[in-house]
């Protein structure tokens, strides 16, 4: 009788133990992130994750260099920018030809208080006006500015699957903006678009300011480029398409449509992985 009880003890927990691992709900992310150093060396073997600190799996790692994106560029047109102008009006010009030219859909626009885009600017032919154009003037609202270009993206490609990025060329020194950078960055991350940057920086910029501004890069899986100096950029900010991939992970977070903090790292020192710092689990 003893040992019958103890028999249908263990198999109880058996039970359990299996009904619990069935009802306990999962989650998977599908990410795009930036990957600099040797690309022959990425595989999913070599890559870790943590959600909320917890090991989570990479059950998929596609290579995205050849996908199209949808983009906006933004041009900082602020009178802070007056004697940086030429080369932002030069850089974003070919930075729009080379991105149309490779087969990508975007939109251009400048800001200064505040973007001013257009749907109607998404052509080489609109391009070639609208860059002539832009006009200097105002105050500087990056925050604001590409939060607005964002919820443009998305308005604009809500049928479409493509990764979405923004990229800005700016000085990198927000003095009006009514969102702060934690807001700007969080909400980027919801809407899972990465930003991408160039930042002139001069003699008397405002280092604590460019800092900040950087962190939309950083967090949103973006890169960013500060020059001391106008110079060829282009390439760089085309590498960086050209080294994305898609990871796919599941986690033993439940999925509730939030933001969850991630972290990842590599066995290897050859290759770097970029990617947001917080993902929304579903």
């Amino acid at each position: 009788m003893k040992r019958a009880l103890i028999l249908c003890v263990i198999v109880c927990c058996v039970a359990l133990s299996v009904v619990a691992q069935q009802i306990t709900p999962t989650s998977n992310a599908r990410l795009l992130v930036t990957v600099t150093g040797n690309l022959e060396a990425c595989s999913p073997d070599k890559i870790s994750a943590q959600v909320d600190g917890t090991t989570a799996q990479i059950t998929q790692l596609t290579f995205a260099g050849s996908t199209p994106v949808d983009f906006v560029l933004l041009i900082d047109m602020s009178n802070s920018n007056r004697y940086k102008s030429t080369f932002e009006i030069d850089t974003g010009l070919e930075l729009y030809k080379q991105l149309l030219t490779g087969g990508h859909s975007g939109y251009f626009g400048d800001f200064d208080d505040r973007a001013y885009l257009d749907p109607k600017n998404s052509t080489l032919e609109a391009a070639a006006k609208g860059f002539k154009q832009m006009k200097v003037g105002g105050r500087t609202a990056i925050y604001d500015s590409v939060l607005q270009a964002a919820k443009f993206l998305v308005q604009q490609t809500r049928q479409s699957k493509r990764p979405r990025l923004i990229f800005v060329i700016t000085d990198g020194e927000d003095g009006v903006s009514k969102s702060t950078p934690e807001n700007a960055v969080q909400q980027l991350q919801t809407m899972g678009i990465a930003v991408h940057a160039i930042t002139l920086f001069g003699d008397n910029s405002d280092k604590k300011r460019i800092s900040q501004f950087l962190r939309l890069s950083a967090e949103t899986g973006g890169t960013s480029t500060v020059l001391a100096q106008p110079q060829k950029v282009v390439p760089l900010l085309l590498q960086a398409i050209h080294q994305q991939y898609w990871i796919t992970i599941d986690s033993p977070i439940s999925p509730d449509n939030k933001l969850h903090s991630i972290q990842f790292s590599t066995t290897e020192s050859t290759f770097k992985i970029h990617g947001p710092s917080r993902i929304t689990l579903q």
